[in-house]
């Protein structure tokens, strides 16, 4: 029953996320994560940074390459997400797993910033 409750929690209070191996490959996707990624034209990948959608793929490259470097979470914040007609700001973390005997992993979970804004919208912080 509480790995039930666990899970439950998680799908509604977490925010969407993936964990990806030191190549970049994601290995794991929880739900909700088409606002921040979608499918890549040509062949299928598993490459996250491919996956992203626009305006988010500059930050993610450079704060996977830093915290893959550096062993160390890295946050940028607020990095826009362009989504349809609008933009969400959202908090972008990326944090190594440290476990020493297992291949490195790193979770980024994307965190929304207040609400989308029309992308038309001039006072838009971006």
């Amino acid at each position: 029953m509480r790995k039930i409750a666990d899970a439950r929690a998680l799908d509604q209070f977490a925010p969407a996320h993936v964990v990806v191996n030191r190549e970049g490959e994601i290995v794991y996707y929880s739900g909700w994560t088409g606002k921040y990624l979608e499918a890549a034209f040509g062949l299928p990948s598993r490459q996250l940074v491919a996956s992203a959608r626009r305006r988010l793929r500059m930050d993610l490259r450079h704060a996977l390459r830093e915290a893959m470097e550096s062993r160390a979470m890295v946050i940028r914040e607020p990095v826009p997400v362009e989504i349809d007609d609008r933009v969400q700001n959202i908090r972008l973390t990326v944090e190594p797993e440290n476990s020493p005997e297992a291949e490195p992993l790193y979770l980024v979970p994307f965190t929304d910033l207040g609400r989308p804004q029309s992308s038309a919208d001039p006072d838009m912080t971006l």
